[in-house]
């Protein structure tokens, strides 16, 4: 997993004690995603921090990554699975200094620029810092898996992990954009954006150079297109299965303490049984997963495969999961925090309670197989493509669109969509193709997202092997003749699952997590959580009521606000949970101070100074 972040200013001289005090200032969130050890790395122009989560590369992959001039630094977090093919070229021009698998980033710059990320296998969020030019580059993986924020003040950029440690850098406080909150609340999916005043994120697949005096240089080094071949249903399937394969091998092997996050589920399922590594599996079991089944097919599998399961009930609403909630609203430093996310992090923390690094999941899997394409039939209807696609598109994202254009999105059934050519989402003629792109920009800006802060914030690092490069390649280039035959309920995972799952996981159609029929005992839970008081604690509902955005000087109405919370209260399985939440959550962070007291300093941090002039100095602490 690990943090980062720091500060480049070009109008000082600074020295190593002037760099470790700028740092001071960076949030606590930055240690919670690096628990193991911490470096300050300084030049006479910039200070950052990198907190590492020890996973590959032992004591000699410890960061930072110097080129052999030491002209140029380097820090990222995450992981480069193909690591091992790339230093096997740059080898032969290089010296490598580490062990860490990041260090082909530097190298591979050095010769290339930012270019050179095309043939990168991996997750990341990167910096690099050189001073023979004087400039610094941000760079995120072509996913988006890991976050990085910045902000730029007159001569001043200040970057990291996330955006209090870039306010706090800056020396200003949080401020909520309230029109970015509101409008990511509308996005398809609840897509989400930046919502703090002055902070920008990069966005995936790009990079961002910044000069002195100059505008930052956007560099998109990854766009994804769809390239159909020309090949017949076996060979699609074999390239398909040949990339998961290796996908699984490249983030599963030589991994100690490897867990996955086990729904019973097809993707899951196929992911334990191609593991290198064998994880140890974790279930939900609450009364909707019972429900639904998610429980008894997660048990079916761990048997066949001979995993430890562990089934992971919900706590019992206290204070300390009242104090949870406003931990995970702090560190997500965003309104989306919803009923899914609480479920999942009673998961994620028994991982962590199991001390176990690395938990794996399916995401990406429904969306460029066709995953979603049973959910739009009528009962006893044979799931279609082409009628998903309809309703997906035609129904519900075209209007969407427009909403989010300003225009009534009740027209769009009169609009000939391949004439319209104003809007920011790009139109495409192939019905998938536009499919693709939606569920892409899901997957960035809101699935990804969402899971890299739960698993972040107690320190373990979330892998997602259906988005390895070559998969995703594969999935990409789908034939258009085949697209209906391989994507109906998902056929094309279904046929290589095939003797490796038992015929009732491999043909079980998808569910939802705990929404639908189901979903009544999970909004329940979370309504005990929102109204939870003691110990001289005021619930997280009284909370919101007597903050500034409802009492009257913000712009939530407060009757309105009291209306849904007593509806919720009076029907504690009632899905307007959600909004209630919605409003919870953008009440608590618009208040002064709630993000601004979780700063403290790493409890021990080497000096690595790459100044021009040499500095010593011994390992300094907190004090």
């Amino acid at each position: 997993m690990c943090g980062l972040g720091g500060l480049l200013d070009w109008s000082r001289q600074q020295d190593p004690a002037q760099a470790q005090h700028d740092l001071q200032k960076l949030s606590g969130d930055v240690w919670q995603r690096g628990p193991d050890v911490s470096v300050l790395v300084a030049d006479e122009k910039i200070s950052c921090v990198h907190a590492r989560l020890s996973i590959t590369g032992g004591v000699t992959g410890q960061q930072p990554i110097v080129s052999e001039d030491r002209l140029k630094f380097a820090l990222f977090v995450g992981e480069i699975y193909n690591w091992r093919e790339l230093s096997a070229t740059l080898r032969r021009r290089h010296r490598f200094g580490t062990t860490s698998d990041g260090e082909v980033l530097l190298h591979g710059y050095e010769e290339r620029g930012v270019s050179f990320l095309e043939e990168v296998d991996g997750m990341f969020a990167l910096m690099i810092r050189d001073s023979e030019k004087n400039e610094l580059v941000l760079a995120r993986d072509r996913f988006g898996v890991k976050p990085l924020f910045w902000a730029m003040e007159a001569e001043r950029v200040a970057f990291g992990t996330d955006s209090k440690s870039v306010n706090q850098l800056l020396g200003r406080p949080p401020q909520l954009s309230w029109r970015d909150a509101l409008q990511t609340l509308g996005q398809p999916s609840g897509c989400s954006r930046v919502c703090w005043s002055g902070i920008e994120d990069i966005e995936p697949g790009t990079a961002v150079t910044f000069r002195r005096g100059q505008k930052p240089v956007v560099d998109r080094w990854n766009t994804f297109q769809y390239d159909p071949k020309k090949e017949d249903p076996k060979d699609t399937q074999d390239r398909y299965w040949h990339a998961l394969e290796e996908s699984v091998r490249r983030q599963t092997e030589d991994v100690k303490g490897l867990s996955i996050a086990l729904s019973g589920g097809l993707d899951s399922s196929l992911l334990c049984a191609l593991s290198k590594e064998k994880p140890t599996a974790f279930v939900l079991a609450n009364s909707s997963t019972i429900a639904n089944g998610e429980l008894d097919a997660a048990r079916k599998i761990a048997r066949h495969l001979h995993l430890d399961l562990i089934e992971v009930s919900p706590r019992r609403v206290g204070q300390d999961t009242q104090e949870e909630y406003l931990d995970i609203l702090r560190f997500f430093e965003h309104p989306s925090v919803a009923v899914e996310h609480v479920l999942k992090n009673e998961l994620v923390r028994m991982v962590a309670g199991k001390g176990l690094r690395v938990l794996v999941s399916g995401q990406g899997s429904d969306e460029f197989n066709g995953g979603y394409s049973g959910f739009e039939h009528l009962p006893g209807q044979t799931p279609s493509l082409k009628s998903y696609l309809k309703q997906s598109i035609e129904t519900e994202f075209y209007p969407q669109l427009l909403l989010e254009n300003g225009i009534r999105p009740d027209i769009g059934r009169f609009i000939d969509w391949s004439h319209v050519g104003f809007l920011e989402t790009p139109i495409y003629a192939d019905q998938w193709e536009q499919e693709l792109h939606r569920r892409l920009r899901t997957l960035q800006k809101h699935n990804l997202w969402l899971e890299d802060r739960l698993s972040g914030r107690l320190g373990i690092e979330n892998r997602v092997p259906f988005l390895g490069q070559e998969v995703t390649k594969v999935a990409w280039s789908l034939p258009r003749t085949l697209q209906t035959e391989l994507l109906t309920n998902k056929k094309i995972l279904r046929e290589v699952a095939t003797g490796f799952l038992p015929a009732s996981i491999v043909q079980r159609p998808k569910v939802p997590f705990f929404h639908g029929h189901c979903a009544g005992a999970s909004f329940a839970y979370v309504t005990a959580l929102l109204f939870f008081e003691g110990a001289g604690r005021e619930s997280l509902v009284s909370m919101a009521r007597q903050s500034k955005a409802v009492s009257g000087d913000g712009p939530l109405d407060r009757n309105e606000f009291d209306k849904l919370a007593i509806l919720v209260e009076r029907n504690h399985d009632d899905a307007g949970v959600e909004a209630l939440m919605c409003l919870i959550n953008l009440a608590l962070l618009a208040e002064p101070g709630f993000l601004e007291d979780q700063n403290y300093y790493g409890a021990e941090c080497r000096l690595c100074w790459l100044g021009r002039e040499p500095y010593e100095s011994p390992v300094h602490s907190k004090e």
